[in-house]
């Protein structure tokens, strides 16, 4: 393939972003969608069938075409991504006719512990030439795996500039020609960057090999104890908009642009229809101020290129840096916000999947419980990749601490439990309860705090609606 079609305007979609595709209906040309965020830990290994044809329903793929964009396997690690890990991306992108997959040029594991453990959040490599060949031949096998094209997303690095690395414009543009690959160029990531005291956007366009750029990301931001995140909390700032429109012109083989938001965010900023319309008008009309030309760079064959044989600098490096984020002891403020964006992921998995749970225990021993039981089950766990087995450790810790002061709160942990065994195996255990489960988890998705007596034995068989 030496050609990628123009997909237009579109929105990346995730569980929870439903309004966001309501909202945009007619305007929205494209989905991306975040796969891992549809499975839980090893779902999907031999049969990703059930996952995937999630993903067709909720984003309405019958009508609009779909990219996949991985948010789990990153390319720029010394722990390279596993062999399941590609093969259920290429499953799901053959099932949604992806035209290309991208992923980060990040890492999410380390050697921790003496054993390879998740690092809780995307960190940047070390910038060096020794570094960006280990990328390079890490795409190369990526795409091989995958049979389609592949881009690399240009990522956010809140440290300050280390002794010696490449500018980040210098280092992409070096993974990209030696993978010979794509380019997602993530404006809010860069401009993050820049505001960050890294290389200034007119310097990094300058380094980047902008022909190869197929694709730009656009989302809203926030200020964190002086830091700019890439947090995904709103819609495009007028300024970065401003920036688009001067980039756009200069990007030859683009071929969507696409807008990206956290669920929470769209729901607690209360952003409605009217307003993600009019953003996304404004995201059409950069998009036709684009200039194309066929066929596109580095969509082309793969080249074979071997891994560089001693990365064990590296390696203690990308250690180093977990280390620094997970346990703290740094003084660069870019660290320190990492480490809480951690805390705050490794959050954000488990309401996703123990909602109620949190509610009771919340309602009814206190707020400071729950911050008990986090900081518990952080001190004992590492991170984990996916909701199901963060949920998990967050469960055990809150039934040793909580369960016998906490009523029902076993029964409801349980419950939640048993949603994630129906969707990871298709069947699920009979939940049992001491009082009224309806009465109960009823009370729960009001918010209410259960006042229930045990009066009886009943059991709840959950079961696909």
């Amino acid at each position: 393939m030496d050609d990628l079609p123009e997909l237009g305007v579109g929105v990346i979609y995730a569980p929870g972003l439903e309004a966001l595709l309501e909202a945009g209906d007619e305007l929205i040309d494209v989905v991306e969608i975040e796969p891992q965020s549809f499975w839980f830990d090893g779902a999907g290994l031999g049969d990703i069938a059930a996952p995937a044809q999630r993903i067709i329903d909720a984003a309405g793929l019958a009508t609009r075409p779909a990219l996949v964009h991985g948010v789990g396997a990153p390319i720029g690690g010394t722990v390279t991504p596993a062999d399941a890990d590609m093969a259920n991306l290429a499953a799901v992108a053959d099932q949604l006719g992806s035209a290309w997959v991208s992923e980060h040029l990040s890492f999410n594991h380390a050697r921790l512990g003496g054993q390879v453990a998740a690092t809780g959040l995307m960190l940047p490599p070390a910038q060096t030439e020794l570094s960006a060949r280990l990328a390079a031949a890490t795409i190369t096998t990526y795409r091989r795996r995958l049979g389609r094209p592949f881009a690399f997303e240009t990522g956010v690095t809140y440290r300050q500039p280390q002794a010696g690395e490449l500018s980040d414009g210098g280092w992409w543009r070096r993974v990209a020609e030696s993978a010979d690959c794509g380019i997602v160029l993530d404006l809010h990531n860069v401009w993050c960057n820049a505001r960050n005291g890294r290389q200034s956007l007119d310097e990094l366009l300058d380094e980047l090999p902008l022909e190869r750029v197929w694709e730009v990301h656009l989302a809203g931001g926030e200020r964190v104890d002086g830091i700019w995140l890439d947090a995904h909390s709103g819609l495009v700032d007028d300024d970065l908009l401003a920036i688009a429109a001067r980039v756009v012109p200069r990007l030859p083989s683009l071929r969507a642009i696409v807008f990206e938001i956290v669920p929470e965010y769209l729901l607690e900023r209360g952003i409605g229809t009217a307003e993600v319309r009019s953003m996304l008008g404004d995201l059409h009309r950069l998009w036709d101020r684009r200039r194309t030309r066929t066929p596109v760079a580095g969509a082309g064959p793969a080249p074979r290129l071997e891994p560089p044989a001693d990365v064990e600098a590296l390696a203690r490096e990308e250690t180093q840096l977990a280390q620094l984020v997970l346990e703290g002891g740094s003084d660069d403020p870019g660290v320190k916000v990492m480490g809480r964006l951690v805390e705050a992921i490794r959050r954000g998995l488990t309401v996703t999947v123990l909602p109620l749970s949190l509610r009771l225990l919340r309602l009814d021993a206190g707020p400071s419980a729950v911050e008990e039981t986090f900081a518990e089950c952080w001190r004992r766990h590492p991170p984990e990749l996916y909701a199901d087995a963060e949920s998990a450790h967050f469960a055990a810790v809150a039934r040793e601490l909580h369960a016998g002061s906490v009523p029902h709160l076993d029964e409801v942990l349980d419950y939640e439990l048993a949603l994630v065994a129906l969707i990871r195996n298709g069947t699920a255990p009979v939940v049992s309860f001491t009082c009224d489960p309806l009465v109960l988890l009823g009370a729960l998705g009001r918010g209410e705090r259960p006042d229930i007596a045990s009066d009886g034995c009943f059991e709840l068989s959950v079961v696909a609606g």
